[in-house]
């Protein structure tokens, strides 16, 4: 510790480099580190080893111990993975913005070239939000749908090129709209990833984890209870009214950000119409922003032509990446009180019988918690619950 003698016998009190290590600008290092730790929740040797396996030239750690609960204490500080904002943080503390070796920080041409690691870009879309779509009939089964997935595909695609011109190299798309399955996987772009299918543990953030850098929410649409906002619900159409967290009213974005901040990956990029873009970057400061269309009503949006708002959506999606190291993930301090207003008594019934779900109400269920992926988990479970009660009329 700074101003205290090092115990008598170490390394640190007897070897030649002693003078070197106790020099005041490693105090003011380790302790900023303790600072970045603490706000995370996790220890310093979690910090050194997460780390030292971020990098991709080093393929194992091997960490000295003498007693048994230090290789138990080595092994679980694995378990952290640094995000594209924890880098830039620890190469601002350690080497004041210089990155370290094997980081992706954009370099002064706004690329990653001369990296060892890449980037990882994590893709959820909807269609509600695209350019051109304002009816049902465009986003479910039937003669109009080709239409919507269409103009869906090329949005996606769109995004896809503007991350890779600003160099990821790792690409995840998570079908998040209707059954899940909307896109040709063999018409997306960068040979991305692809995750589809009705049932997702993690629904539109399914695949999700703290070894990626940035996400982008494209063809969002607005919330059900905010501003008229086309084809705006949120989650599902025949069971939610309304959704707020820690008393804010929120929409799909809002609610999907629980995971965001869980695993401290930034929202970079938001497209769809002005209001959900607006909900959105309210909690996910800094982000680049694409209002594609111009909402009306619930049933009409002056919408830009495809190829323009394609083009808006490659270049912002260019320019987030190059601003990567600016933008936080999304603020959410525990405890998390998930409010969710339901269409009748029924439901509410119903999904008080997941677990630490209870009702306020006779349309009114309250999840709370400390966790923000575990309280993101109790959402989807109501709504999995429920869905098949709420399609009754």
């Amino acid at each position: 510790r700074r101003g205290r003698p090092a115990p008598p016998g170490t390394r640190l009190a007897d070897g030649q480099f002693a003078a070197v290590l106790t020099d005041p600008h490693h105090f003011d290092v380790i302790e900023a580190l303790e600072r970045f730790a603490g706000e995370r929740e996790i220890s310093l040797l979690q910090v050194a080893v997460g780390a030292l396996l971020g990098r991709s030239q080093v393929s194992s750690v091997i960490a000295g111990a003498t007693q048994p609960e230090q290789v138990v204490a080595n092994v679980k500080a694995a378990s952290w993975i640094a995000t594209g904002a924890d880098w830039a943080e620890l190469d601002r503390i350690t080497d004041g913005g210089r990155p370290w070796p094997g980081r992706a920080v954009p370099s002064a041409t706004g690329t990653f070239e001369g990296r060892d690691r890449g980037v990882k870009v994590f893709i959820s879309c909807d269609m509600e939000g695209v350019a051109g779509v304002v009816d049902w009939q465009q986003v479910t089964p039937g003669p109009e749908f080709a239409l919507g997935r269409r103009l869906l595909l090329e949005e996606v695609n769109a995004a896809i090129d503007g991350a890779l011109e600003a160099g990821a190299d790792s690409i995840l798309v998570n079908d998040s709209h209707g059954a899940m399955q909307n896109l040709d996987p063999a018409q997306i772009h960068g040979e991305a990833d692809y995750c589809s299918g009705r049932h997702k543990p993690l629904y539109m953030m399914e695949g999700l984890d703290g070894s990626f850098d940035a996400i982008f929410f494209v063809g969002y649409h607005g919330a059900v209870d905010g501003p008229a906002s086309v084809l705006s619900h949120t989650y599902s159409p025949d069971s939610v009214r309304g959704v707020t967290l820690n008393g804010r009213s929120v929409g799909e974005s809002g609610i999907n950000a629980l995971v965001a901040a869980h695993h401290r990956v930034p929202v970079v990029l938001i497209t769809g119409d002005q209001h959900s873009v607006a909900q959105a970057a309210s909690v996910s400061p800094g982000a680049e922003t694409v209002v594609v269309k111009q909402s009306l009503t619930r049933l009409a949006a002056r919408s830009l032509h495809p190829v323009a708002a394609r083009r808006l959506i490659r270049e912002a999606a260019t320019r987030s990446l190059q601003r990567l190291a600016e933008i936080p993930p999304p603020s959410s301090e525990p405890p998390y009180r998930l409010s969710v207003r339901l269409r009748n008594a029924d439901l509410v019934e119903l999904a008080t019988q997941v677990r630490d779900v209870k009702s306020v109400g006779p349309l009114e269920v309250v999840l709370e918690g400390g966790d923000a992926l575990g309280t993101f988990r109790r959402f989807v479970a109501v709504l999995t619950i429920t869905r098949g009660l709420a399609q009754e009329r």
